[in-house]
């Protein structure tokens, strides 16, 4: 799922279910789940100066 912003096009950062392991706190429910995708994160967005004209 690309992002197209201004004059560039990024992928994004995917962070899955088992990236949170550390701070989810029901680790009984955490071993049966699937590891899902939770949010992507787009980096590195900004519009450059000749993106404004």
């Amino acid at each position: 799922m690309d992002l197209e912003f201004g004059s560039k096009r990024r992928k994004p950062d995917i962070r899955y279910l088992f990236d949170m392991k550390d701070v989810i706190f029901d680790r009984n429910w955490l071993e049966a789940a699937d590891n899902i995708e939770l949010y992507y994160m787009y980096r590195d967005l900004f519009l450059s100066r000749s993106d404004e004209k």
